[in-house]
């Protein structure tokens, strides 16, 4: 395949790219990939209480309960990334912060987008 990997829109936290791919059976094809640095959320507890925040989503168009975090900005790890969003969404600060794990959302289109959950210890 003698395709390139084409940026098709670059925001300020992710880039739409249509790269070639070869699939397991040999087959080749045009692929559409948001790209994207990663994110991590914290579960802040406050006894037996979740701590969450509202924010509104206008591509959704409706208000959410979500657990504090965001984009792990350039230079920094997860761990600072909680920390921060911990700070800048809830107004809390954690003393150790445990990881709760990894995970992929929409797997089939965007890659590099793991969402590291830790919680407060």
């Amino acid at each position: 395949m003698t395709q390139h990997n084409q940026t098709v829109y670059q925001a300020r936290t992710f880039s739409l790219v249509r790269e070639p791919v070869r699939m397991p059976d040999g087959a080749e094809t045009v692929w559409s990939v948001v790209r994207h640095p990663g994110a991590a959320c914290v579960l802040p507890l406050d006894g037996d209480d979740v701590i969450v925040c509202r924010n509104y989503r206008p591509h959704l168009g409706v208000w959410m309960l979500e657990l504090p975090g965001g984009t792990v900005e350039a230079g920094e790890t997860p761990l600072e990334a909680a920390r921060r969003e911990l700070r800048e969404e809830a107004g809390f600060a954690a003393g150790a912060i445990a990881p709760l794990g990894r995970s992929a959302v929409c797997r089939g289109s965007l890659t590099s987008c793991s969402i590291t959950t830790l919680r407060p210890t």
